[in-house]
């Protein structure tokens, strides 16, 4: 063990040498303007970065500029530069064999293309430690806020509540927290911890606002919404001068400048200047209030309404409305008192017996007969009551200045209507036999015993005869069987359908419904029947005909519809003959002839069927032809014959004398002319051509197809002038021309294989064309 204790102390006892480097100064270069405008080097957001020029003789430096990052890096002779975007806080430099100096603080703030200069400082140093033991001591920094940021000697160390050993000695510390003032100052750590604490001051304050006459205004700091409305405190608001407003629907607008304090509340009063005024409306109970067409209540209303003319109106049934405008100023209210005027008329009422009491709208009016005047205009519930007899209830309208009559005679019983399922049943009234239902009995109002039998099945009931009582009355006199049969019936009317009726009949032969189960059965073929008809006539589609003859072959409007089906067969193959559908054409005969061998048009048809037939093999062609016309002896043409519609053609034309003018031409003639040697007699000349054309083919009926185009030509015109023994061919410039022209004309098909042209194109003067070629 002691061996071991020498050794470690041997070999901290042991000089080393280690390689390290420090920053030695940093500093602005102000009057320098490379990183402006003799290099300057753009960051990832477009602007220009500042430019770190880092003095020192080594290479093999690494530089990390924290999340901003490094823009580039150029090594100088003498020094680095290093670009950094502006606002970059911290530089870490490394290198292979010296060591890592990080996150080293900017003493100043970098700015846009600003230029900063840092010396660095490297060398060789030589400890002898002593000991193995360092003489340190635990450093305590809390502050409040806590999270703050905590450097020493420039380097970041940590973050509050900071337990950290350090060597003693005195440092250099800053903490630093956002939006707080900076805490700066020097410690010395000794023998014993050292514990600090610290309450961080606020760079921030708040704004007490508050508005008059009324709250609820919505606050804005900086032309931002804050979410608050008066009166409210605004916290946490940076310290300086800002930009403080309200808004409100009802009021105008206002903004002031707040100086707001470390630490301190600043009071805002507003006094709003109002947008509005009050109105308030009062007019007849019950009477509907509208502004603008939008309904605001009944009989009064008192609201706030913005600057500007309204239109204001009030109605109510059976009363004239009353329309009006008003213009509203801010802040001065208004008081409108609006009265209608009712629509009045007179109701006159009789009755027997007379002195019946009269109640109009549940009020006793009088007695009858009697004339009620000033009654309001449109609809009244009246009703006469006599003791005795039943009430007479009526609905009565009023019109304006008329006089309505009620004349009526009170009832002193009813008339009852009884019905039995099945019908026929004895119907007995306080045990005397009254007849077989179904049976209308007049009965004065009182109790009664009814009675009804059928065979052994009886049944009796009380009846107390009273006003507006229900007079039909059925009473259900079957037994079990004839239920379910009824029960089956009612589904079987439900569905309507020809399965249920059928299954009807099968299951009850005899029963109470099969006379009309039968009629219905038959009814829904002809309903069927009937509706496939009428579709038929009011689509006069062919598909609707064929529909109705083939479901019934045999139906009363047959003959009808065999004659439209004929037609429509016939009218169509036509119309698809003549556009040279004739495969359409060819089906719709086949039908004609299928159905009607022996119709007024089957000869004309049978021909037509065979010629759709042929044509339908007709297809597109391709022709190759060539063309001939008085100015140009050679031609060819290239385009498409379409059976339907547009094809297209091109052309080429040209003449000998375009290929071999004669004796070759040296000249034009203005150049001729001014030879010496010239000539002025003319002895010949000729006129050459070439030109190309293109147009369109369309089908007007087989086998002839017109055809049109526009062509563009070239005309030289040639001179020989006599020199005696040599002959000189000029071209005229003044006679030579260049043409646009026209032309039209007709092509006809010959056989499988051969087309014929004929037609003409214009330009000074109208030229027959020709033409002869074939098809592929």
């Amino acid at each position: 063990m002691r061996k071991l204790y020498f050794f470690i102390t041997l070999l901290f006892s042991i000089s080393a040498s280690a390689q390290y480097f420090d920053v030695k100064t940093f500093r602005a270069l102000p009057q320098d303007m490379d990183a402006r405008i003799n290099y300057p080097v753009l960051d990832q957001n477009g602007e220009k970065a500042a430019l770190l020029k880092i003095v020192t003789t080594k290479t093999g430096f690494h530089f990390e500029a924290g999340m901003l990052g490094v823009v580039k890096t150029e090594q100088k002779a003498g020094e680095i530069w290093v670009y950094v975007p502006h606002g970059s806080r911290k530089l870490t430099i490394k290198h292979a064999e010296l060591g890592v100096l990080r996150d080293y603080n900017y003493p100043i703030a970098i700015q846009e293309a600003g230029v900063y200069e840092m010396q660095l400082v490297t060398g060789k140093v030589t400890q002898i430690v002593q000991s193995y033991k360092i003489d340190a001591q635990w450093l305590v920094i809390q502050s409040e806020p806590s999270g703050a940021t905590v450097y020493i000697n420039g380097n970041e160390v940590g973050q509050t509540p900071l337990n950290r050993k350090f060597k003693t000695g005195k440092y250099d510390f800053r903490i630093e927290y956002p939006r707080y003032h900076a805490e700066i100052g020097k410690l010395e750590i000794k023998d014993e911890k050292l514990v600090l604490d610290y309450s961080l001051k606020p760079q921030f304050g708040e704004v007490y606002v508050e508005s008059f006459p009324e709250s609820g205004m919505e606050i804005f700091l900086d032309n931002k919404s804050t979410g608050k409305f008066t009166p409210a405190k605004i916290k946490s608001i940076d310290s300086g001068k800002h930009s403080l407003s309200l808004r409100s629907k009802w009021y105008q607008n206002m903004s002031q400048v707040v100086l707001v304090e470390d630490e301190k509340t600043s009071n805002l009063r507003f006094d709003m200047h109002p947008a509005f005024a009050e109105i308030h409306i009062q007019t007849l109970e019950g009477a509907e209030i509208r502004i603008d067409d939008v309904k605001k209540g009944e009989s009064e209303w008192s609201g706030r309404l913005l600057e500007g003319v309204y239109d204001i109106h009030v109605s109510k049934a059976s009363y004239l409305s009353v329309r009006r405008q008003v213009e509203v100023k801010s802040g001065e209210n208004i008081q409108l008192d609006m009265e209608l005027y009712a629509k009045t008329g007179n109701l006159d009422v009789i009755s027997q017996p007379v002195g019946a009491e009269i109640y109009l709208d549940g009020k006793l009016k009088g007695h009858t007969p009697e004339t009620l005047t000033g009654l309001l205009c449109g609809e009244h519930k009246l009703v006469i009551k006599s003791k005795g007899f039943a009430d007479h209830v009526q609905a009565v309208t009023i019109r304006e200045s008329e006089t309505v009559l009620v004349d009526t005679v009170l009832k002193t019983g009813e008339s009852i209507h009884f019905q039995s399922d099945p019908s026929g049943v004895e119907f007995y009234v306080n045990g005397k036999l009254a007849g077989n239902t179904p049976i209308i009995a007049n009965l004065s109002y009182g109790e009664y015993d009814i009675r009804l039998a059928r065979g052994q099945l009886k049944k009796k009931l009380k009846l107390d005869v009273e006003p507006a009582m229900q007079n039909e009355i059925r009473i259900d006199m079957r037994n079990r069987s004839e239920k379910e049969e009824d029960q089956m019936w009612d589904r079987v009317r439900k569905t309507n359908s020809d399965a249920g009726y059928k299954a009807y009949l099968e299951k009850y032969p005899k029963g109470r419904h099969v006379a009309e189960a039968r009629d219905l059965l038959l009814s829904l073929k002809a309903e069927e029947e009937e509706m496939l008809y009428q579709k038929a006539i009011n689509s006069k589609l062919l598909v609707d005909y064929e529909a109705y003859a083939d479901n019934y072959p045999k139906g009363k409007y047959i003959h009808e519809i065999a004659e439209s089906l004929k037609d429509s067969y016939y009218q169509f193959g036509s119309e698809a003959f003549e556009a040279k559908s004739y495969s359409q054409a060819y089906a719709y005969f086949t039908e004609y002839l299928t159905h009607f061998p022996s119709a007024e048009h089957r000869v004309e048809v049978e021909a037509k069927q065979k010629k759709a037939s042929r044509r339908m093999g007709r297809t597109d062609q391709v022709f190759l032809m060539y063309n001939y016309d008085a100015e140009s002896e050679y031609g060819l043409s290239i385009g498409s014959l379409k059976k339907r519609g547009m094809g297209s053609y091109y052309a080429l034309k040209f003449d000998h004398n375009i290929l071999s003018p004669g004796a070759s031409v040296l000249y034009t003639e203005s150049e001729y002319l001014d030879t010496p040697f010239h000539s002025d007699e003319v002895t010949s000349h000729k006129v050459g051509s070439i030109a190309g054309s293109a147009g369109v083919t369309y089908a007007l009926f087989y086998p002839v197809w017109v055809y049109g185009g526009v062509g563009y030509g070239y005309y030289p015109y040639y001179k020989q002038y006599d020199e005696g023994m040599v002959d000189f061919w000029v071209k005229s410039e003044s006679l030579t021309k260049h043409r646009f022209f026209y032309e039209c004309g007709f092509m006809m098909n010959l056989g499988n294989a051969i087309s014929l042209k004929a037609g003409m194109l214009v330009h000074d003067q109208a030229i027959f064309q020709f033409g002869l070629g074939g098809r592929f």
